[in-house]
């Protein structure tokens, strides 16, 4: 469906065709603006149906000439130099329209999640001297795209600023990407050329909503579900009349799934006091479940938790509450099986009175139905929210810590939950469709990717997901990007060795896609995190670690190391396995002088024991005294590890191991 451009759309509406009398452009077209140099970026916009359109730039001389169509729509590529300006443009379907102070250099897209587009303003290492500079670097310009979703490719350009291309200067610079903005300030000092950044990115977000329909409906968990998105309205309140009724649709189905399943015998056994949780899977609440369990597992849906509580003698008999601070999304909760209460709003407390008659002293059991609707599973939300069990005297037993859970069985015979389309991003292709697709026909010289915890706990699938999406994007620009991301950062608790880690996984299947692919590279963050912040301060390391990668492998710099030691190998040499590296920048090192930490081996049962390690020439020797058959090597496999493996640039190596087990032993 062909769209109008931002600019344009109301005087459209509100005027007869033939009164529009002056060009209207897109934001992307603007006042400030950078140029890819040498490229052919795509003008577009609206001027006086049928009229002829003519594009002037004034550092050649040239022109370009094209006629609007029936509607006022226009469009024509131009031909831009070496990097240089400040120029103008000027576009005419006879009242011309001047774009001022453009400059023609390097041009960058900023995308991911939050701390892509964490906030110079939100307390950055060096916020005061970074904007009291930023009016030194004037050449270096800002394009801020708004937040937006759509079920179809777009090319309507939103901004922040309302106003297209920002200066660097305070104003500009304290509500843009902090990692970005130090990226780009790293090359215009180095390259001393403009550099222009477009910021796209909305915290929070999975990979899917990033890459088109075309490309994500060749993965087959997702081709049924691209096809029903794009046939959705494009206006926001007609999706959320759409969601409410799909969403009553499919209570209707679940409901009838699971009287159809237990067809002759009780609904509620699973939260009887005898029934049998051996089964089950644990889960820790207060707490989100998704962020506990990998994402192949557990969606939006039902789930049945229970928690078993031994009941003092002196309860018995006795009216008891059961209080949740909040259940994500609907509950109806149960004692012994017997339903207490139910409600359907998430924030609502839940204050549930438990008649005497139900209290027996002893072992018993409470058990909640919780419908997940849309966002994460939870029962108190947070750390540190409520939930007990009150007895008439107004002692408690605390109810948070380990639960058990099952994803009811007649759950598969039903399709997913409805998607929440109307509000929140998380919807498969719709910020490709709203905040990418528009850009494509802007040249830029590439992307810079931070991204990846959203999808904690589905890096099988992720590995294919990073590559699907580098390769979509190049596809849409017509151009082989190069693309540099971001390897997740050390994040929670420090812990020398560990056998599960979803950063650690992340890690891994994010490496293999920078090493894999041409034109692409990562910077290593390992070292660059907080254990008490999802989003570390310190975004200049970050900026400066992806500079690297673009001056070695975007602009030929080849004396700038851009990689710490790369794992590349190893070999078994009776109770030591040797590790071999690349990237070694003048050979290995520690970051604090101290003997190698964070390694592991792993025996042929698979459980994992802490190692020594030391480094010989470009190798490191992996002992443990604990282990005479040695199969497998891990290094900082952890969410946040306590390693310190560098080489001589200083640059850290990321977690790695030498085996490819799914599960192992704790």
């Amino acid at each position: 469906m062909k769209k109008l451009f931002i600019l344009a759309v109301a005087a459209i509406v509100a005027l007869p065709v033939q009164s529009i009398a002056k060009v209207r452009l897109p934001a992307l077209f603007s006042d400030n603006m950078v140029l890819q140099r040498n490229s052919s970026p795509e003008f577009r916009g609206l001027a006086s149906p049928g009229s002829h359109v003519t594009i002037k730039a004034s550092w050649g001389g040239t022109s370009w000439r094209t006629k609007a169509s029936e509607t006022g729509e226009w469009r024509v590529k131009i031909a831009t130099p070496e990097a240089g300006g400040p120029y103008t443009i000027t576009i005419s379907d006879g009242q011309p329209v001047t774009l001022k102070n453009v400059l023609v250099g390097e041009v960058w897209v900023c995308g991911g999640q939050s701390n892509m587009e964490f906030r110079v303003r939100e307390g950055v290492v060096g916020m005061e001297d970074i904007l009291k500079e930023s009016s030194e670097y004037e050449k270096v310009r800002l394009l801020h795209i708004k937040y937006g979703m759509s079920p179809r490719p777009s090319e309507e350009v939103f901004t922040e600023s309302g106003e297209g291309w920002e200066m660097s200067c305070p104003e500009s610079v304290r509500e843009f990407a902090a990692t970005g903005y130090h990226f780009g300030l790293e090359l215009y000092k180095k390259l001393g050329i403009p550099v222009g950044l477009i910021e796209s990115c909305w915290g929070g977000t999975e990979i899917e909503g990033w890459i088109s329909g075309g490309s994500l409906s060749q993965v087959p968990e997702y081709a049924g579900t691209v096809e029903m998105l794009s046939g959705y309205p494009e206006d926001y309140k007609a999706r959320e009349e759409l969601y409410f009724k799909e969403l009553d649709g499919w209570i209707a189905s679940a409901e009838a799934a699971e009287k159809k399943f237990y067809e002759g015998k009780d609904l509620r056994t699973w939260a009887l006091c005898d029934f049998d949780d051996s089964s089950w899977r644990n889960v820790t609440f207060p707490g989100f479940l998704q962020d506990q369990e990998p994402l192949e597992i557990v969606s939006n849906g039902v789930y049945y938790c229970r928690r078993t509580v031994e009941i003092p003698q002196e309860w018995a008999g006795k009216d008891l509450d059961l209080y949740f601070s909040s259940v994500d999304d609907r509950d109806i909760s149960f004692f012994n099986g017997v339903e207490v209460g139910r409600r359907d709003y998430y924030l609502d407390k839940r204050n549930y009175r438990v008649p005497g008659s139900l209290v027996k002293p002893g072992k018993a059991v409470i058990g909640l139905r919780i419908l997940d609707n849309a966002g994460k599973c939870s029962i108190g939300g947070e750390n540190g929210r409520q939930l007990y069990l009150q007895g008439p005297d107004g002692s408690r037993i605390d109810l948070s810590g380990i639960w058990k859970y099952k994803i009811p069985d007649w759950q598969a015979s039903i399709p997913r939950v409805p998607y929440r389309t109307f509000i929140g991003p998380n919807i498969p292709t719709f910020l490709y469709n709203a905040m990418i697709h528009p850009l494509t026909k802007y040249p830029v010289r590439g992307a810079i990717w931070y991204q990846g915890e959203a999808n904690l706990g589905r890096t099988s699938l992720y590995g294919d997901l990073m590559t699907l999406l580098v390769r979509d994007w190049r596809k849409a620009w017509g151009l082989p990007l190069d693309f540099y991301i971001c390897n997740l950062h050390n994040y929670i608790e420090v812990y020398s060795s560990d056998t599960k880690s979803r950063y650690a996984e992340m890690r891994e299947v994010q490496s293999n896609t920078a090493w894999n692919l041409e034109h692409c590279g990562q910077a290593v963050l390992l070292d660059a995190g907080d254990p008490y912040d999802t989003h570390p301060k310190d975004k200049a390391i970050v900026g400066h670690r992806l500079a690297l990668q673009a001056f070695n492998k975007s602009y030929g710099m080849k004396d700038v190391v851009c990689d710490g030691p790369r794992y590349a190998g190893y070999s078994i040499e009776g109770r030591s396995v040797r590790l071999r590296f690349t990237e070694l920048a003048g050979g290995l090192r520690t970051s604090d002088g101290l003997a190698p930490r964070g390694f592991a081996v792993a025996v042929p049962d698979h459980v994992v024991h802490k190692a020594s390690a030391r480094i010989e020439g470009d190798c490191v020797v992996v002992d443990c005294p604990e282990v005479e058959f040695p199969l497998a090597v891990r290094y900082a496999w952890h969410d946040n590890p306590d390693c310190n493996l560098v080489n001589s640039a200083g640059l850290p190596s990321t977690s790695f191991r030498t085996d490819n087990w799914e599960f192992e032993k704790e």
